[in-house]
């Protein structure tokens, strides 16, 4: 059985829970009573833990964002097959390579990839970021009009 989301402390009937899946990952996506900006964590199943894909996305990604500059880059990434892309968000940076993608808050980048291979929640592969972003995207689309 699934455990609860530790992070969400408030009684269920305060939030709409929706569960998509993506392979390895399970996409919660929360829209809560109180508020117009639904809330997505992403939870790696192999590891059951959360990785901080969901967290990138946490504040000031719209769908059009998603679509217009983010997908496009991944695209690019993993075409050219070399170079990286990184991608601030309020709450953390994506170094987004063609294999894997790093999360990281430290403003030092080096430092922050280094530490992002040392945990397995602060990385995933690039095609799963993709994935992931797409399903959101669809859910953003959706659920906020």
């Amino acid at each position: 059985m699934k455990k609860k989301n530790p992070f969400i402390k408030m009684d269920e009937s305060n939030y709409v829970l929706t569960i998509l899946d993506c392979n390895r990952y399970e996409l919660e996506c929360y829209v809560f009573n109180n508020s117009s900006e639904p809330i997505l964590f992403v939870r790696d199943k192999q590891l059951d833990d959360y990785n901080y894909a969901g967290y990138f996305f946490r504040v000031c990604w719209d769908a059009e964002d998603i679509r217009e500059d983010l997908l496009p880059s991944i695209d690019m990434v993993m075409d050219r097959n070399w170079g990286d892309e990184v991608f601030p968000s309020e709450l953390c940076t994506a170094i987004i390579e063609p294999k894997v993608t790093y999360f990281t808050n430290n403003n030092d980048l080096e430092k922050g990839k280094k530490d992002a291979l040392k945990d397995k929640n602060l990385q995933i592969d690039t095609i799963d970021f993709k994935k992931i972003s797409l399903k959101w995207v669809e859910f953003l689309e959706a659920h906020c009009n």
